[in-house]
């Protein structure tokens, strides 16, 4: 079994040095970009050849200008239409929301259109009162509970990511088992590469013609 190479570190009392062998792998696989996507992404790691590096560059660009363009927007689009189903349905749920040991109990009691009497509704416009009843439950509901009314009423958290962006995550996933030496060379281990000549497709074939025959290679 192959060992992980030795590095020497020195001088750990400075504030940039690294303090131990872990570090300086941490370092090597950390990102050097000041931006979460390309962080979390680690394309540092990738083994592309030029064509792959460039699309996926391309894929990125994409991505940038499609979340740019429509992850806000689909955001808004998501409370507006939680707020407004609110509004006009109701909720009614009691809900238990917090980290563990200190969770708390919300009774959600909102009144929809649908839910007012026909009295009621009469002498009221239909259109003002969702408005209005909609904002205000949005005011009115804790942050906690956001969420989860997104994801109850909207069918999403309003989180959204263009899908370039997971296809670019594929490619450089599956990059990273094809032959990528970085980590390879920081853990020792060792890749094996066998040589073969320039008659071994005929060798091969000859090899296979003799096992038909029944002949002793």
């Amino acid at each position: 079994m192959s060992q992980s190479p030795e590095f020497e570190v020195s001088d750990t009392d400075s504030k940039d040095a690294p303090a131990s062998q872990l570090d300086i792998y941490q370092q090597a696989v950390d990102s050097t970009v000041d931006d979460d996507l390309i962080e979390d992404l680690l394309l540092g790691l990738g083994n592309y050849s030029d064509a792959e590096h460039w699309q996926q560059v391309e894929s990125f660009r994409q991505a940038v200008y499609s979340d740019g363009a429509f992850a806000s927007a689909i955001g808004e689009l998501a409370i507006e239409e939680t707020m407004h189903r609110i509004a006009k349905d109701g909720w009614h749920e009691e809900i238990e929301a917090g980290a563990d040991g200190r969770k708390t109990v919300y009774d959600i009691d909102y009144t929809g259109w649908h839910e007012l009497d026909d009295e009621e509704q009469a002498v009221t416009d239909r259109r003002r009162w969702i408005t209005e009843h909609a904002e205000k439950i949005w005011e009115d509901l804790p942050a906690q509970l956001r969420v989860h009314a997104l994801i109850e009423h909207a069918g999403t958290t309003g989180d959204w990511k263009p899908p370039q962006l997971r296809m670019l995550m594929m490619r450089h996933e599956s990059s990273r088992s094809r032959g990528a030496r970085l980590i390879d060379n920081l853990f020792g281990r060792v890749s094996v590469n066998e040589v073969v000549g320039e008659n071994s497709d005929e060798k091969a074939s000859k090899l296979r013609d003799k096992l038909r025959n029944g002949k002793n290679p």
